[in-house]
């Protein structure tokens, strides 16, 4: 009997064991089907070639890149690119908010024989710039090396600029244009360059008497070589007149305008923004006189997007700034969150063109909100057969305009393609035809076709009218 109840109990056991085990499986492919995979969303770099020096026969660009910080080797993404000034490129693969490092390479028979320098940028980002100084040593002939010159601060009267350039290498200057006249903006042209060979260039500003009141910093260019810019920061205080009081009658005194302080000066630019707007977010513009770190606001409510221009007009003539922008994000209790920040430009006022660069970082998700379609009227005359039709779309919180898109084809989007800040578009079906539609978002009212500031595309949803 004794024996009979543990094999009772062993079967028991067994059959509980056997069951958790059931359980246990179970909940492990539950748990295995409602898992989720997160995947980064599939970003783009773009921007141009400057394009330096003599081109040689057979050359082609290849363009290469790496994540920063990895170890890995970079890997080429684009080839057999021409060698043209100004062409455009593209890394399509991107991963968003992923940083990047991109290098062009020239090639000639297999053979890199000339590379960029390396871009540091995090995705998404557009009008970035990779420089190809190409040299020769079998060129004759003069080539030509032409430019802008910037001045910024004051430019004392009777002032003048001189353009200096010595071979690469070299430890002497050569002058190849002196008494150009010295104002903020200035052509630069040298004539008489060497094709393929490259070239330090650096402009100063020398006042009346002959003092340097300011020295650019050394840009190296290959001849020839065309949109080059030099940028001086004028170290020239602007003279304070005080005024000598002369005896009035009371009578002139009451009509002799009270003399003003001197106006001050404008330090502006505009915003190279890499990346999305988070919600209710802006750009502050912030200012410290130079031998400070204490920044103040200078500029408030800068719209955050690429290209945005700004203007700080209480600037003090003659003085230089450390100027930087921040991305900030207003939060719903009152405060502000930093998002961003570009690095900081030292400058001179007064000062024009001081470009701010922001990486912001952050990833839009794509709408995931519905999609339907309100058949309004059918059109049955001859050679219609056509709905006229509303398409509604889900909205998103924050969003200040939507970019939407209806095609033939999941994707597509040959019948509409365009954004407002509506959430409805009116169009035309054909009868008992599918269409798709899908939408994206940005947190800006106003965003170009295809920026950085527009979020993924929601998936497409099939809709049809029939009669």
């Amino acid at each position: 009997m004794r024996f009979k109840v543990i094999a009772a109990l062993l079967v028991l056991v067994a059959i509980l064991l056997s069951g958790l085990g059931i359980y246990s499986v179970l909940q492990t492919q539950g748990s295995s089907k409602n898992k989720t995979t997160t995947q980064s969303k599939q970003s783009s770099i773009n921007g141009i070639f400057d394009i330096n020096g003599v081109i040689p026969d057979g050359a082609s660009i290849s363009l290469l890149q790496k994540k920063s910080g990895s170890t890995a080797n970079p890997m080429v993404f684009a080839s057999n690119l021409p060698v043209a000034d100004r062409n455009p490129w593209s890394f399509n693969k991107a991963q968003e908010n992923s940083t990047y490092e991109i290098q062009a390479e020239v090639l000639v028979n297999g053979v890199a024989v000339a590379s960029s320098n390396i871009l540091s940028v995090t995705a998404p980002a557009d009008e970035e710039i990779l420089t190809l100084n190409l040299s020769s040593t079998t060129q004759t002939g003069t080539a030509v090396i032409s430019g802008n010159i910037n001045v910024n601060g004051y430019i004392p009267a009777g002032s003048t600029i001189t353009i200096q350039g010595r071979k690469l290498g070299a430890q002497t200057f050569t002058t190849v244009a002196r008494n150009l006249p010295g104002q903020s903006r200035q052509f630069m042209s040298y004539t008489t360059a060497i094709p393929g060979t490259t070239y330090e260039v650096q402009g100063t500003l020398t006042s009346s008497n002959g003092t340097v009141v300011g020295t650019s910093s050394l840009i190296t260019i290959t001849a020839p070589a065309t949109n080059e810019q030099l940028t001086i920061n004028s170290s020239a205080v602007a003279p304070t007149v005080t005024p000598v009081p002369t005896p009035v009658t009371q009578a002139q005194a009451a009509t002799t305008p009270i003399p003003q302080a001197a106006a001050n000066s404008n330090i502006s630019g505009n915003i190279n923004f890499n990346g999305a707007a988070p919600a209710n977010s802006r750009i502050v513009i912030l200012t410290a006189p130079g031998n400070s770190s204490n920044y103040t606001v200078a500029v408030n409510n800068v719209s955050p997007v690429d290209g945005a221009t700004w203007t700080w007009n209480n600037a003090t003539p003659s003085t230089w700034y450390n100027v930087m922008a921040v991305l900030k994000q207003h939060n719903s209790n009152g405060t502000d969150t930093d998002i961003a920040y570009s690095s900081p430009v030292t400058i001179a006022s007064p000062a024009t063109g001081v470009v701010l660069s922001i990486n912001s970082g952050v990833s839009l998700s794509a709408p995931g909100g519905p999609i339907s379609v309100n058949c309004a009227n059918y059109n049955s005359g001859p050679n219609q057969n056509t709905w006229n039709v509303v398409i509604t779309f889900g909205t998103v919180a924050g969003a200040s305009s939507y970019w939407y898109q209806v095609g033939n084809t999941s994707g597509g989007n040959n019948l509409v393609n365009t954004a407002n800040t509506s959430n409805t578009v009116s169009t035309t079906f054909n009868n008992n035809t599918t269409y798709y539609a899908r939408y994206s978002y940005a947190n800006v009212p106003v965003a170009s076709l295809g920026s950085s500031e527009w979020s993924g595309f929601s998936s497409a949803t099939p809709l049809q009218c029939s009669n």
